[in-house]
């Protein structure tokens, strides 16, 4: 099958997705606009309908981006891609909650951890949202690239995130630290700056005590990084 029936396929797929939509509803209008651009096969309009779309934002507007990757065949990398890399620019919590909720729903399958690679270029701390679900309850591989991008964030929820963690894997095995612990306990050194190793209690305490303080900064965190995607200009 040659690219150009490749991508008919898609095509027809996320024509019926669009056609799906309510009738007046912003994300449908966008989700036509990026239909529109990848039929044209213009890479610049292609960006440009991804960043209009995650400016309209919300969980319809990503589920439908989303449901696109899943029939993208293997041969259409340049639009599998592209359609990752404006996934993982979205900005609001509804979309980052339903592209949370996709990963772990998809934890065995390639999907997931493609789109947590892209994910590794987000910039809005809403990004703990599509982190939490696999950081909870996926399998240690995901669970390390996730945290991975988590110890970027300076949120407090990431801090909640990280210490749970620590607490998790401690009753796991309170003599072999296992990766995922150790990733944890290096994200919440990067983010809040304090050294209290692998134990659960004293990041539990520190963090009760001070959650409601500002963060300060690291001297091993490092400066808000660009997100090189389509929507390098925004912030969530």
């Amino acid at each position: 099958m040659n690219d150009r029936k490749l991508l008919f396929c898609v095509l027809f797929v996320f024509g019926c997705l669009v056609g799906s939509s309510a009738s007046g509803d912003d994300s449908r209008d966008a989700l036509k606009t990026v239909l529109k651009s990848l039929r044209a096969g213009d890479a610049k309009a292609l960006e440009a309908s991804l960043e209009g779309i995650i400016e309209v934002g919300g969980k319809k507007s990503i589920a439908g981006l989303l449901k696109l990757t899943g029939s993208v065949p293997p041969g259409s990398q340049t639009v599998y891609w592209s359609l990752l890399e404006g996934i993982s620019s979205f900005v609001d919590k509804p979309a980052l909650q339903e592209l949370g909720s996709y990963i772990y729903k998809n934890k065995s399958k390639a999907i997931a951890r493609d789109l947590l690679h892209a994910l590794q270029t987000s910039r809005t701390r809403n990004v703990v949202h599509a982190l939490a679900p696999i950081i909870k309850k996926g399998p240690d591989s995901l669970r390390l690239k996730a945290i991975k991008k988590l110890a970027r964030v300076r949120n407090p929820e990431a801090v909640d995130i990280l210490v749970e963690v620590v607490e998790i894997e401690e009753k796991k095995s309170r003599e072999d630290h296992t990766e995922v612990m150790a990733a944890a306990v290096e994200g919440l050194t990067m983010i809040t700056g304090q050294q209290f190793g692998t134990s659960a209690v004293n990041w539990g305490g520190w963090w009760k005590t001070n959650k409601d303080k500002p963060l300060r900064v690291s001297a091993q965190g490092g400066s808000s990084e660009a997100t090189g995607t389509v929507v390098d200009h925004l912030s969530g």
